[in-house]
């Protein structure tokens, strides 16, 4: 069968030498039988026929690239673009190509070029963004989202948007303000969640997220203001109020936190983060058993949320069931390896457990010091938890014969939270561990 199709094929192509599609056809042939090294050589024919065919190119360069020759492809996508300079996805490919490469000023360019020739093209400023965001490029993500809020002020949108115009500018412009909040830059977040509220007053979810803005700069009044207003204009926002709740457990009212939770939970059965934090919430309480209920009935919908686990090992720590609290601390971890507060809470039991037996000094300094590494890229970290955390791993750093280490983790500590009275109290401790007499009597 196969000698006969590729026997059609060659009389298709003497039937018709100079026409590339015959070519072409013959190279998805070849393709398709694992024959990669013929299908290049038609495309290479078809491409002597039509040197200006982008499709073709893009085409051998596919092959190309599979076959390792990632020089000889990326010359063919660029040649592509060349031919077809406004084509979105084909800037897209190469540039995502050649940052797979390792070529990220590469492909950097191909996104800034894209860009500029298309700075009104919601799909270009749509995939370029998510593209960047995805790879953690946020300052680039807000230059981007910007350039096109400049461009369409006028009104008029290109491309293939969802929605007419002013809506999308709108929803750039939301995303600009979440961005923004996400690159630490608060005020100019709060520049944006301004001008979005004076032009869609009445959208919730600009008001349960200039809320969260707001609680990061430490205005708690307003933000809850903020989130009761998005409950006012959709009493079932969820987001809303798990935020608000949050806001009310920070000020220590946590009954009223319960109750907000528990209007979350009813208004989303599945939300799973919601059910989460009203167990934690009944822990902070000091209500333990209706923490345990809570927590262990999100874990029945989903075992393999790792913040449930989270929570319930925090509160077997309360209840001094040191076991217990390690599985479900380990299983934290076993799910979300890059989780900080599993990997600090962990590392902190294995290296101060009461039971001796549970203790692993090693594996609580290996924790301890992935846990301050990711808290260091966490957007808005909060003081009080970096300082937790450089307790923790100066607690492991002692326990493995690095006192000086240690002592420097502490000051850290110590310095980050003044008003942290166990951390006060334990620094003379590091001091003495670190101090020259202490290492003398150990040699």
């Amino acid at each position: 069968m196969m000698e006969e199709t590729e026997a059609r094929l060659r009389e298709r192509i003497a039937l018709d030498p100079d026409v590339a599609g015959p070519h072409a056809y013959a190279a998805d042939f070849y393709g398709g039988t694992s024959c990669p090294a013929q299908a290049i050589a038609e495309l290479r024919l078809a491409l002597e026929l039509e040197p200006d065919n982008p499709d073709l190119h893009q085409r051998l360069a596919t092959f190309l690239g599979a076959q390792g020759d990632t020089d000889s492809e990326i010359a063919e996508f660029r040649a592509a673009v060349r031919l077809k300079p406004y084509d979105v996805s084909g800037h897209i490919y190469l540039a995502e190509r050649l940052e797979s490469l390792g070529r990220v000023s590469e492909s950097l360019k191909e996104f800034d070029e894209l860009i500029r020739l298309k700075p009104k093209d919601w799909d270009a400023n749509n995939q370029v963004t998510d593209i960047l965001v995805r790879d953690k490029r946020l300052a680039a993500a807000i230059a981007d989202v910007r350039i096109f809020l400049t461009a369409t002020s006028d009104g008029r949108v290109e491309g293939n948007p969802p929605e007419p115009p002013d809506s999308i500018r709108l929803e750039r412009q939301l995303y600009l303000a979440g961005l923004l909040y996400d690159n630490s830059e608060l005020d100019a977040a709060e520049v944006e969640y301004v001008d979005l509220l004076r032009k869609s007053p009445d959208n919730a979810e600009v008001h349960d997220e200039f809320g969260v803005v707001l609680f990061a700069q430490g205005n708690r009044e307003e933000a809850a203001a903020e989130f009761r207003e998005a409950l006012r204009l959709d009493p079932d926002n969820t987001t809303a109020h798990t935020n608000l709740a949050l806001c009310m457990a920070h000020n220590g009212q946590f009954e009223d936190a319960i109750e907000e939770l528990r209007a979350a939970v009813s208004a989303a059965p599945q939300n799973q983060h919601a059910r989460a934090l009203l167990g934690m919430a009944y822990a902070r309480k000091g209500d333990l058993a209706s923490a345990r209920s809570e927590l262990n009935q999100a874990i029945r919908h989903d075992e393999n949320i790792a913040e449930p686990h989270l929570f319930l090992a925090k509160v077997y720590s309360q209840e001094k069931d040191e076991v217990a609290a390690l599985a479900e601390f380990k299983r934290v971890v076993e799910l979300e390896p890059d989780n900080p507060e599993g990997c600090n809470d962990l590392a902190w039991l294995l290296a101060t457990a009461a039971d001796h037996k549970l203790r692993d000094s090693q594996a609580a300094l290996t924790l301890a010091t992935h846990a301050v590494a990711l808290q260091e890229t966490v957007p808005h970290p909060h003081a009080e938890v970096t300082s937790a955390f450089l307790d923790t791993l100066a607690e492991a750093q002692l326990l493995t014969g690095h006192p000086a280490e240690a002592l420097a983790s502490e000051e850290r500590a110590a310095k980050l939270a003044p008003n942290n009275t166990e951390i006060q109290s334990r620094l003379q401790r590091f001091r003495d561990a670190a101090s020259p007499k202490s290492a003398a009597a150990k040699e």
